[in-house]
């Protein structure tokens, strides 16, 4: 067993966005958008990194505060897009509207794209 923990501050500020269209026969998209800064004065634990404490605590007169910068997990933009298709198979669809049993097999599929 093992524990880490990390030793430091750190200030995020962020804009997000997302625009969404769907229609009636089961087409969807979603585009959304990040802008965002993050500051900090301590290492990167969580994403690969081996440091859980100060970034530079040994900076003689200055600390801790001294070391305030953009921190190493900034993303400063995110755009992400997705999408999904609703098949017409099974209850109130086009095709295979067929009855209990059909309904519960082939109803209720759909098609995603992620990126």
């Amino acid at each position: 067993m093992s524990y880490h923990a990390t030793v430091g501050g750190s200030d995020y500020n962020g804009l997000q966005t997302k625009l969404e269209w769907q229609n009636a026969q089961g087409l969807n998209f979603l585009l959304a958008y990040t802008y965002s800064k993050t500051l900090g004065d301590a290492g990167d634990l969580l994403n690969g990194g081996s440091t859980g404490g100060y970034r530079a605590p040994d900076v003689p007169g200055l600390g801790p505060k001294f070391d305030w910068s953009l921190a190493d997990f900034d993303l400063r933009q995110v755009l992400h897009f997705s999408g999904g298709y609703e098949l017409p198979l099974g209850k109130n669809k086009p095709w295979l509207n067929t009855g209990k049993v059909a309904n519960a097999v082939v109803g209720g599929w759909s098609a995603m794209v992620d990126r």
